[in-house]
């Protein structure tokens, strides 16, 4: 009232202002108009920094204190099984400009110039009247060290030696390495990574190849066996294969070899309905990660973990060295832009939140420098950390949450809503649409009647059998179908909700739980 009393005050101590408001009635009508918009601005950046208010707050709810992830530090135990993921942008770096790495530089070029000397004193003299061509002046191109974001035969020297130490203390490790088109696009005359889909897929083929060879020659000379994985997601989405992949790696540890483990990029289809890839080497890091049944997901990054803001650009940025709650976390996440990968960081908390779902811890690291792999187990407070909650998803639910593509869709009514969220099996007499071909144990999307996906789940019956006794009681499948395979079309053990369907649904049943204790007092 004091601030509207004041302005009427100055409104008539000023008879010339009012004149001239008379006078200019549409100059009063702009100040009007003037004064709305800067008040509408400033009510949106009010609503603007409340959010921003709330995300820190969020933020920092999810982060725990530098002495706490201390003491959090100390207490880790040494992994039996440990997935470490490689990302393009640490394979690729350039070493001409790192000076950790100067000394290997050094050492790898006196090896080169030496091996060119010993080739020239064992080769016949030349004509001098022959031509020369303009390479003979040269080292061979095999034994130079590239600068041009293809992958680094001296860093994956260096990850191979610290790997390799690792090994004494954990026994089984797997390698998710990305790096096949990084490894190969040079090798094919293209100046950059090519974007073209049929370009990426020869770079990868050749690339694959050269990058085996590179991880082969790294770990042979610790007497270190590694095996190719290539993996497609139908490879997985087919839960025979999926559980052929697991023997088949289980027996390569128990064989000392360390697999590595890369998308099959050559051959990779994602312009179909139902995308077929696993978006990138995080997601399918943290699948493996589940499998396996892993105890630690280690991410190495090009940078050093996750700050509370982008440290190239925010003097004020802080580094998260332990993070309680990921979801806490996940609006500070920022794509990649390194020009050889798919994935960024907010890839790598994708994945990361994958994993610790499935029982499995998580750490991001600046992988440049090779010994924060070495700090890291030493306790050392580097990285992001991220600890798990006791259990993780079933097998079953790892399978067809994050390895299934689902080959149909069925719509289901209200009351099947209902009942598939309460965890309860999908009946024939709940369904009013089915869409897609689909053979009985194929895996189908689960949609509401506005077409929202509930989750997804294995389906007992073809997609034409699905059609023909949609609405119809399990008694008259036999009739319809001359055989039955159960009174359920998706029975419950075989579904899969959504995240954001399972979280709803867990709070109306703790809603429901709560309510009935109160009735009960």
């Amino acid at each position: 009232m004091k601030s509207r009393k004041n302005s009427l005050n100055t409104s008539a101590q000023n008879p010339k202002a009012q004149s001239a408001g008379a006078k200019n009635p549409k100059r009063a009508e702009s100040k009007n108009i003037d004064s709305s918009v800067t008040k509408k601005a400033e009510s949106k950046k009010a609503k603007i920094l409340e959010s921003k208010k709330a995300d820190s707050k969020n933020i920092e709810s999810g982060i725990l204190d530098s002495s706490l992830a201390q003491i959090s530090r100390q207490a880790l135990h040494t992994p039996q099984t440990l997935i470490i993921k490689i990302g393009s942008s640490i394979l690729t770096q350039d070493f001409a400009n790192n000076k950790a790495e100067s000394s290997a530089q050094a050492e790898f070029n006196n090896k080169a110039e030496s091996n060119n000397k010993t080739k020239s004193s064992s080769q016949p003299a030349q004509n001098p009247n022959s031509q020369q061509t303009p390479q003979s002046a040269q080292a061979p191109q095999s034994q130079q060290i590239p600068h041009a974001r293809e992958v680094q035969s001296q860093y994956l020297a260096s990850l191979a030696s610290q790997i390799a130490k690792l090994k004494e203390q954990i026994p089984n490790i797997i390698i998710v390495s990305s790096g096949a088109i990084a490894a190969g696009f040079k090798l094919l005359g293209f100046p950059t990574r090519p974007k073209d889909i049929a370009d990426k897929q020869a770079c990868a083929a050749v690339g694959q190849a050269r990058l085996m060879w590179q991880y082969d020659e790294a770990f042979g000379a610790h007497g270190i066996q590694v095996a190719q994985i290539l993996l497609t997601k139908d490879d997985l989405a087919n839960r025979k294969r999926f559980y052929y992949a697991r023997t088949t790696l289980e027996r390569l540890l128990a064989l000392g070899v360390i697999p590595i483990i890369n998308e099959n990029d050559s051959l990779l289809v994602d312009e179909l309905k139902y995308i077929e890839t696993f978006g990138d080497n995080d997601n399918l890091a943290a699948l493996v990660a589940g499998m396996m049944d892993a105890d630690l997901l280690l991410i190495l990054s090009d940078v050093n973990g996750l700050y509370t803001a982008d440290p190239s650009k925010d003097a004020s940025a802080r580094a998260i060295h332990e993070v309680s709650d990921i979801d806490s976390v996940l609006s500070l996440a920022k794509s990649s832009s390194s020009g050889v990968g798919t994935g960024g960081m907010n890839s790598k908390l994708n994945a990361a939140k994958k994993a610790l779902k499935m029982g499995c811890d998580v750490a991001i690291i600046g992988g440049s420098d090779t010994s924060n792999i070495k700090r890291f187990f030493a306790k050392e407070v580097i990285g992001t950390y991220f600890k798990s909650q006791e259990g993780g998803i079933k097998k079953r639910n790892l399978w067809l949450e994050y390895a299934t593509i689902p080959k149909g869709a069925l719509t289901l009514d209200e009351g099947a809503t209902i009942a598939v969220k309460s965890r309860k099996s999908l009946l024939a007499k709940g369904v009013i649409k089915c869409e897609g071909e689909f053979h009985a144990g194929e895996v189908v999307a689960l949609l509401d009647s506005s077409g929202a996906q509930l989750g997804v789940g294995k389906a007992r019956y073809s997609g034409a059998e699905v059609r023909k006794i949609i609405g119809k009681d399990s008694k008259e499948f036999a009739a319809i179908l001359g055989r039955t395979l159960g009174d359920e079309v998706v029975h419950s053990n075989d579904i899969s909700m959504s995240e954001k369907v399972a979280r709803d649904s867990a709070k109306t049943e703790s809603g429901k739980t709560e309510s009935a204790k109160k009735a009960s007092k």
